[in-house]
């Protein structure tokens, strides 16, 4: 009976995504990598104190432009790639949260984890010290 559930327990901690990471103090957050004021900081004059809530807004949009051969003519248009609303944040001096929706994606659930593939992120995690951190909930992968 006692190895039930054991089993019980191995299985929920490999189904749950995990992400430890020994890369220094990469915290997954990247918003102190730069130092850029918010616009309430610009407004008001106020230094913002708290790092509880960060939200940031991402748009992308493109312009194409085409030459089409056969008849000579320019075509031009805008594109809009995307818009992202992102929420960082640190409860604590030890736990952080990072959330990132893109809003003109679907938002079904389209995976076996439940989550659309409008959620790039939505997890939590906890600090240990400057070099260890895990981190669990859905990401994206950066490649390049």
């Amino acid at each position: 009976m006692k190895t039930n559930y054991i089993k019980i327990a191995l299985a929920l901690l490999t189904a749950m995504p995990m992400h430890t990471m020994a890369q220094g103090t990469n915290d997954g957050l990247g918003d102190d990598d730069i130092d850029i004021k918010s616009l309430y900081e610009i407004v008001t004059k106020h230094e913002q104190k708290s790092k509880a809530l960060k939200l940031y807004f991402n748009y992308g949009m493109s312009n194409q432009t085409m030459y089409d051969s056969r008849n000579g003519e320019w075509n031009s248009h805008m594109v809009d790639r995307y818009l992202k609303v992102e929420m960082i944040g640190w409860l604590t001096d030890k736990l952080y949260y990072r959330f990132r929706q893109c809003l003109n994606k679907s938002h079904e659930a389209q995976s076996e984890d439940g989550f659309a593939k409008a959620t790039d992120y939505m997890m939590v995690g906890w600090k240990f010290n400057d070099h260890w951190s895990i981190q669990g909930g859905k990401k994206c992968q950066a490649l390049g």
